[in-house]
């Protein structure tokens, strides 16, 4: 039985919002900018008794605050994939994310299928933080990475928003996958402002 290993190393689109002027910025909850991870690339084929696994780093900034904006991920090929499960890990230091004396806590938000669909030979699924039942997104409001801000660190561009997705199915073939996620960025000098989310 062996793992077959895909590893995806995704670094940010930077877009600054230049309409907004740094008082206004300051003085307000107006986004610094925007960050997106966006692309497509293929997974291969996992053949009976092995394990696929797959890790996307998404890089962030270290010297910005980054707030989930958007996440999308949908998996394509021409039988039923099955990529089904993994988690969303972050990593956060709470409100004390400038200081290099907290440790840094991992913390995990499953995913799953959200979606499924065919047009023609393919057959798609969608991925979503938490899966379709219903207990999963009872706390979802609240218990979502949307609610909370993240920041890359200096001295480790790993240690950064991470997706592991698994599958154990008998065989699976090569499957594309494709994401868009996004995410708004504040300037640290936000960090205190009301109106922005700092638990």
């Amino acid at each position: 039985m062996a793992e077959v290993l895909t590893t995806q190393v995704v670094d940010p689109v930077i877009a600054p919002f230049t309409t907004v002027t740094s008082p206004l910025r300051e003085n307000t909850g107006v986004p610094w900018g925007q960050a997106s991870h966006v692309g497509e690339f293929d997974v291969p084929a996992v053949g009976a008794g092995d394990t696929g696994k797959l890790i996307m780093r998404l890089r962030i900034p270290a010297n910005y605050y980054c707030q989930l904006a958007g996440f999308h991920i949908d998996t394509r090929q021409t039988s039923e994939p099955k990529w089904d499960q993994g988690v969303f890990l972050n990593y956060y230091t709470g409100s004390n994310s400038l200081s290099s004396n907290y440790t840094v806590q991992e913390i995990a938000f499953p995913i799953g299928v959200t979606g499924v669909a065919t047009t023609g030979s393919n057959q798609y699924k969608n991925i979503a933080i938490a899966d379709a039942s219903t207990d999963s997104r009872s706390a979802y409001e609240i218990n979502t990475p949307a609610n909370y801000l993240f920041k890359g660190q200096i001295d480790d561009p790993n240690i950064c928003p991470t997706i592991e997705m698994y599958q154990t199915a008998t065989t699976v073939h090569a499957t594309r996958f494709r994401f868009a996620i996004t995410w708004k960025m504040y300037d640290l000098d936000q960090r205190n402002h009301p109106w922005l989310i700092t638990k």
